[in-house]
């Protein structure tokens, strides 16, 4: 397997903790392009967080990874509806020896102090070339621009 594209099936963050934990003991990792993009509701902790780390530790050919979140597509007013808890998984990429090159983490209720997070632990990393961050609406655009910087 060496892609995996699940996105916009509404597996909940239990589904995709269990999919991350299966993958992080995979015994011969392949997987270099995934796609988990609005699985996982808003304010839901199942340990999909935990388990993308350990995942994302054990894939050192990942390449590409989509954990886009977003709005309820059925309504037109909608509040944040698909989000995953970025924190861990940011904090983890310093001390992570991987051949990542591109992260979506758009439309997940991100903060300034999420994306300075990762700018920090990507600091220098020679891998990553793409981030995209947009949909964020708390995120400013300075530090976006610091972002951007940094993977220059």
């Amino acid at each position: 397997l060496v892609k995996l594209d699940i996105s916009d099936c509404g597996i909940g963050d239990d589904a995709l903790a269990m999919l991350f934990q299966g993958l992080s003991e995979s015994v011969t990792p392949r997987l270099e392009v995934l796609n988990v993009a609005r699985n996982s509701k808003a304010n839901e902790d199942f340990g999909a967080s935990k388990w993308l780390v350990r995942m994302f530790n054990h894939l050192k050919v990942l390449k590409s990874l989509d954990v886009s979140g977003g709005r309820d597509r059925k309504t037109t007013k909608s509040k944040l509806y698909w989000s995953l808890d970025l924190k861990p998984f940011f904090k983890n990429l310093k001390d992570t020896d991987t051949s990542i090159v591109t992260i979506n983490a758009s439309c997940n209720g991100l903060k300034d102090t999420d994306v300075n997070l990762l700018i920090n632990s990507i600091n220098n990393r020679s891998t990553l070339k793409t981030v995209d961050i947009r949909g964020n609406e708390n995120v400013t655009s300075l530090t976006a621009k610091r972002l951007m910087a940094i993977l220059k």
